[in-house]
Protein backbone atom coordinates (compact mmCIF):
# COMPACT_ATOMS: atom_id res chain seq x y z
CA UNK A 1 0.00 0.00 0.00
CA UNK A 2 1.34 3.49 -1.19
CA UNK A 3 1.19 6.25 1.62
CA UNK A 4 -0.05 9.36 -0.05
CA UNK A 5 1.79 12.54 0.79
CA UNK A 6 -0.64 15.68 2.13
CA UNK A 7 0.30 18.69 0.65
CA UNK A 8 -1.43 21.89 2.20
CA UNK A 9 -2.99 24.27 -0.41
CA UNK A 10 -3.34 26.78 2.28
CA UNK A 11 -1.40 29.80 3.52
CA UNK A 12 -1.37 32.71 5.96
CA UNK A 13 -1.46 36.24 4.93
CA UNK A 14 -0.27 38.07 8.38
CA UNK A 15 -1.44 41.36 8.54
CA UNK A 16 -1.77 44.58 11.24
CA UNK A 17 -4.24 46.42 12.80
CA UNK A 18 -5.35 48.55 9.86
CA UNK A 19 -5.55 45.58 7.14
CA UNK A 20 -1.80 45.72 5.79
CA UNK A 21 -0.67 42.98 4.77
CA UNK A 22 2.31 42.31 6.29
CA UNK A 23 3.60 39.07 4.73
CA UNK A 24 2.60 35.54 3.70
CA UNK A 25 3.26 31.99 5.21
CA UNK A 26 2.90 28.56 5.44
CA UNK A 27 3.53 28.38 8.85
CA UNK A 28 0.69 29.46 11.55
CA UNK A 29 2.13 31.99 14.09
CA UNK A 30 -0.87 32.34 16.55
CA UNK A 31 0.56 35.55 18.13
CA UNK A 32 0.12 37.70 14.75
CA UNK A 33 -3.26 38.52 13.23
CA UNK A 34 -3.90 36.42 10.00
CA UNK A 35 -6.30 34.72 8.15
CA UNK A 36 -6.30 31.46 6.90
CA UNK A 37 -6.20 31.33 2.40
CA UNK A 38 -6.32 29.12 -0.36
CA UNK A 39 -2.66 28.91 -1.99
CA UNK A 40 -4.36 29.86 -5.73
CA UNK A 41 -5.42 33.54 -3.79
CA UNK A 42 -2.02 34.28 -2.24
CA UNK A 43 0.14 32.49 -5.45
CA UNK A 44 0.78 35.47 -7.31
CA UNK A 45 1.91 37.12 -4.20
CA UNK A 46 4.10 34.31 -3.67
CA UNK A 47 5.99 34.15 -6.86
CA UNK A 48 6.44 38.17 -7.86
CA UNK A 49 3.52 38.91 -10.16
CA UNK A 50 1.51 40.80 -7.90
CA UNK A 51 3.09 43.55 -5.44
CA UNK A 52 2.01 42.84 -1.31
CA UNK A 53 0.85 46.43 -1.14
CA UNK A 54 -1.59 45.66 -3.68
CA UNK A 55 -3.83 43.70 -1.27
CA UNK A 56 -5.55 44.58 2.22
CA UNK A 57 -7.61 42.43 5.09
CA UNK A 58 -11.17 43.36 5.86
CA UNK A 59 -14.27 42.73 7.54
CA UNK A 60 -17.13 41.72 4.77
CA UNK A 61 -20.37 42.10 6.82
CA UNK A 62 -21.92 38.96 4.10
CA UNK A 63 -19.91 36.56 5.35
CA UNK A 64 -18.63 38.01 9.02
CA UNK A 65 -15.07 36.89 8.71
CA UNK A 66 -12.08 39.07 7.28
CA UNK A 67 -11.40 38.75 3.87
CA UNK A 68 -8.45 39.16 1.28
CA UNK A 69 -9.36 41.62 -0.98
CA UNK A 70 -7.54 43.89 -4.06
CA UNK A 71 -7.36 47.36 -3.46
CA UNK A 72 -7.61 48.12 -7.04
CA UNK A 73 -9.08 45.41 -8.52
CA UNK A 74 -12.25 45.55 -6.09
CA UNK A 75 -16.07 44.42 -7.34
CA UNK A 76 -17.55 47.89 -8.85
CA UNK A 77 -17.52 49.84 -6.30
CA UNK A 78 -21.09 51.97 -6.78
CA UNK A 79 -22.42 54.72 -4.64
CA UNK A 80 -26.18 53.53 -3.84
CA UNK A 81 -28.54 55.75 -2.15
CA UNK A 82 -30.10 53.30 -0.47
CA UNK A 83 -27.47 51.59 1.47
CA UNK A 84 -26.68 55.27 2.27
CA UNK A 85 -30.38 56.61 3.40
CA UNK A 86 -32.04 53.03 4.22
CA UNK A 87 -35.20 52.78 6.24
CA UNK A 88 -34.38 49.85 8.79
CA UNK A 89 -37.54 47.23 8.06
CA UNK A 90 -40.02 46.88 10.72
CA UNK A 91 -40.53 43.03 8.89
CA UNK A 92 -37.99 40.41 10.82
CA UNK A 93 -35.71 39.00 8.72
CA UNK A 94 -34.32 35.30 9.92
CA UNK A 95 -31.45 36.47 11.88
CA UNK A 96 -30.64 40.14 11.92
CA UNK A 97 -27.60 41.69 12.15
CA UNK A 98 -28.51 44.36 14.07
CA UNK A 99 -31.81 45.05 15.87
CA UNK A 100 -32.74 48.12 17.19
CA UNK A 101 -35.85 47.89 19.91
CA UNK A 102 -38.42 50.62 20.44
CA UNK A 103 -39.30 50.42 24.01
CA UNK A 104 -42.18 52.54 24.73
CA UNK A 105 -42.49 50.69 28.20
CA UNK A 106 -39.09 51.90 29.45
CA UNK A 107 -38.73 54.86 27.14
CA UNK A 108 -35.52 54.18 25.69
CA UNK A 109 -33.89 52.61 22.25
CA UNK A 110 -32.17 48.99 22.68
CA UNK A 111 -29.44 48.18 20.39
CA UNK A 112 -28.49 44.53 19.85
CA UNK A 113 -25.39 43.51 17.81
CA UNK A 114 -26.10 39.56 16.86
CA UNK A 115 -24.36 36.95 19.21
CA UNK A 116 -22.46 34.94 16.62
CA UNK A 117 -21.36 38.52 14.50
CA UNK A 118 -20.01 40.47 17.69
CA UNK A 119 -18.06 37.75 18.82
CA UNK A 120 -15.93 37.60 15.43
CA UNK A 121 -16.08 41.14 16.15
CA UNK A 122 -14.88 40.99 19.28
CA UNK A 123 -12.44 37.75 18.25
CA UNK A 124 -10.68 39.97 15.40
CA UNK A 125 -8.08 42.71 15.54
CA UNK A 126 -8.87 44.52 12.43
CA UNK A 127 -10.46 48.04 12.79
CA UNK A 128 -14.20 47.24 11.37
CA UNK A 129 -15.88 50.52 10.32
CA UNK A 130 -18.10 49.84 13.28
CA UNK A 131 -19.63 53.32 14.12
CA UNK A 132 -23.36 53.39 13.14
CA UNK A 133 -25.62 56.22 12.59
CA UNK A 134 -29.01 56.33 13.52
CA UNK A 135 -31.92 59.01 12.11
CA UNK A 136 -35.33 58.59 14.13
CA UNK A 137 -37.93 60.52 11.38
CA UNK A 138 -41.19 60.85 10.02
CA UNK A 139 -43.08 57.45 8.84
CA UNK A 140 -41.66 56.95 5.44
CA UNK A 141 -39.68 60.69 5.50
CA UNK A 142 -35.70 60.60 5.83
CA UNK A 143 -36.00 64.28 5.36
CA UNK A 144 -38.62 65.22 8.42
CA UNK A 145 -35.34 64.68 10.84
CA UNK A 146 -36.32 64.48 14.87
CA UNK A 147 -33.59 62.35 16.79
CA UNK A 148 -29.87 60.97 15.50
CA UNK A 149 -27.44 59.32 17.42
CA UNK A 150 -23.87 57.68 16.68
CA UNK A 151 -23.04 54.16 18.11
CA UNK A 152 -19.64 52.73 17.99
CA UNK A 153 -20.33 48.89 18.04
CA UNK A 154 -16.92 48.73 20.22
CA UNK A 155 -18.97 49.87 22.85
CA UNK A 156 -22.01 47.51 22.71
CA UNK A 157 -20.94 44.88 25.39
CA UNK A 158 -22.79 41.73 26.37
CA UNK A 159 -25.78 43.42 27.78
CA UNK A 160 -27.87 46.08 25.71
CA UNK A 161 -26.80 49.47 24.68
CA UNK A 162 -29.70 52.05 25.71
CA UNK A 163 -30.21 55.52 24.28
CA UNK A 164 -32.78 57.04 26.11
CA UNK A 165 -36.32 58.97 24.57
CA UNK A 166 -36.28 62.80 24.84
CA UNK A 167 -39.40 63.39 23.44
CA UNK A 168 -43.12 61.83 23.53
CA UNK A 169 -42.76 61.56 19.60
CA UNK A 170 -40.52 58.56 20.25
CA UNK A 171 -43.66 56.87 22.17
CA UNK A 172 -45.66 56.55 18.99
CA UNK A 173 -44.39 53.39 16.93
CA UNK A 174 -47.06 54.36 14.01
CA UNK A 175 -45.86 57.73 12.98
CA UNK A 176 -41.55 56.99 13.06
CA UNK A 177 -38.96 55.44 11.10
CA UNK A 178 -35.65 54.73 11.43
CA UNK A 179 -32.94 54.95 8.97
CA UNK A 180 -29.60 54.43 9.12
CA UNK A 181 -26.27 54.08 6.49
CA UNK A 182 -26.18 50.40 5.63
CA UNK A 183 -22.91 49.06 7.18
CA UNK A 184 -23.86 45.60 7.75
CA UNK A 185 -26.46 42.74 5.98
CA UNK A 186 -29.53 42.93 8.11
CA UNK A 187 -30.98 45.30 10.61
CA UNK A 188 -34.76 45.42 12.54
CA UNK A 189 -36.62 47.88 14.01
CA UNK A 190 -38.67 46.41 16.69
CA UNK A 191 -41.48 47.77 18.55
CA UNK A 192 -41.94 47.34 22.46
CA UNK A 193 -45.25 48.13 23.66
Amino acid sequence: MEELIYVPTYRYVYFDSEGELLSVGNTKDETKNYITVELNEVINLITGKEVISDYVVLFDTVTKQHVLRSRFIEEEIQFDVNSQIYKIPTVKPERPDFIIQQDTVNKCWRLKLDDILYQNLKSQTVKFTSTLNFSITKKNDPHTLYKFFVVDLQTIKDEDFVVPFESDFELDADNISVYTTKRLETYYHEVLV
